[in-house]
């Protein structure tokens, strides 16, 4: 939730791009006003975004620039799927579905019970299963009807992917893990003690091997269809001040042994072994990452709180952040290099300061030409505006 500052006296009504101190950070003002949750693309160019708010973002030159698509709606959206460049769907809250038959130029939304949808997959335009708190919804005709499955569980699912009309596999609370081989007619569960942890996402890149990641940097793979799973080690650090290590939110594959992951705290994992070795990446943001997409070995887009995109197109040595403008600046890892702010007050003289995500404060002294961070002492949610007294 976001907190205002009392530090300045006028609304925010002008910022644009602030060049930066040594660490060359630099200051931006989010455009769009979400939390962005996921991002598929069907090809090379055409991907879509959504997040919080209703968003959905459409890009056709590979993720370098975003123009927004009508929803419909404004609840929070959780996760896109296309089955081709005309077709998809999207899930979130409030047993939200939408689907598109033209690309998203318009999208029809629909309600299909009143869960909190997390994930979606679908193996055509017309065969598609989605995750939530209660059950998993089922449509066997492109949305025309839904039936419940798998509502007997006791316990919230967050991730579901199939790799065939039969074979598919879901994730959820207390490492959760649920298989079915009939189109979820009928699901078995796997629990014997892969973690204690919430598992939050699944990817498989084939009918035998797959992914599930969760909090605290928990990572499962399996090489048998899910039979048996066993740990890999991401390299995740510790949250700050914390024991506990950053969450797994996504995880995509290109081909079995090239992957990424994402996760909280602004990080990056990258594998080219399968997942026997991950090497970990900071683009810069601070944000939480909730969705990652390679579309190549070295392209890769991912996206995740106060509406933060990062796109890279060598294999992770350098980031830019994308904003509906389009790319704006490359930044170097660990740099910091890319802050959302919701608010800027200059006073006579070149005194200003700038608030943002995560608590984040700014101080310049020289009109803006150049900014240090200044501390928000046990301030970990968002400053909205900022006033001075």
């Amino acid at each position: 939730m976001g907190k205002r500052l009392a530090l300045a006296l006028t609304p925010l009504l002008l910022l644009g791009l602030l060049a930066g101190c040594a660490r060359k950070e630099y200051l931006r003002r989010s455009e769009w006003r979400s939390d962005f949750r996921d991002v598929f693309f069907i090809d090379s160019r055409t991907g879509w975004v959504v997040g919080t708010n209703g968003i959905i973002l459409v890009t056709h030159d590979g993720g370098r620039s975003w123009s927004r698509q009508e929803s419909g709606t404004t609840v929070d959206l959780t996760a896109v799927i296309f089955t081709d460049p005309k077709r998809g769907w999207v899930v979130g809250e409030n047993g939200t579905v939408l689907r598109t038959r033209n690309g998203g130029l318009s999208w029809q939304v629909m309600k299909v019970g009143d869960s909190f949808f997390d994930d979606l997959s679908f193996v055509n335009w017309f065969k598609g299963w989605i995750a939530g708190e209660l059950y998993i919804a089922h449509t066997p005709d492109g949305g025309k009807n839904w039936e419940r499955q798998a509502d007997d569980l006791g316990f919230p699912l967050h991730g579901i992917h199939f790799a065939s009309p039969l074979l598919g596999w879901a994730v959820g609370d207390f490492g959760r893990i649920i298989r079915t081989q009939d189109g979820g007619r009928s699901w078995e569960g796997y629990e014997e003690g892969h973690t204690v942890h919430q598992l939050r996402c699944v990817f498989f890149i084939d009918e035998l091997r797959g992914w599930a990641g969760g909090t605290e940097a928990t990572l499962l793979h399996t090489e048998d269809g899910g039979k048996t799973w066993r740990p890999q080690e991401t390299n995740l650090p510790r949250k700050p001040g914390s024991h506990h290590r950053w969450d797994v939110n996504d995880i995509h594959f290109i081909d079995p042994r090239n992957g990424w992951i994402a996760a909280g705290g602004g990080y990056l994992c990258s594998t080219s072994d399968g997942g026997e070795s991950w090497t970990v990446h900071h683009p810069g943001t601070m944000n939480d990452l909730f969705g990652v997409w390679m579309i190549d070995r070295r392209t890769i887009v991912a996206v995740g709180g106060n509406s933060t995109i990062l796109r890279s197109e060598d294999g992770g040595k350098s980031w830019v952040t994308v904003t509906s403008r389009g790319e704006e600046r490359g930044g170097v890892e660990g740099s910091e290099s890319s802050v959302p702010i919701a608010g800027i007050r200059m006073l006579p003289g070149g005194i200003g300061w700038a608030v943002g995500g995560r608590g984040v404060i700014f101080r310049t002294e020289d009109g803006g030409r150049t900014w240090r961070r200044q501390e928000a002492a046990g301030m970990v949610g968002n400053f909205d505006a900022i006033e001075v007294l």
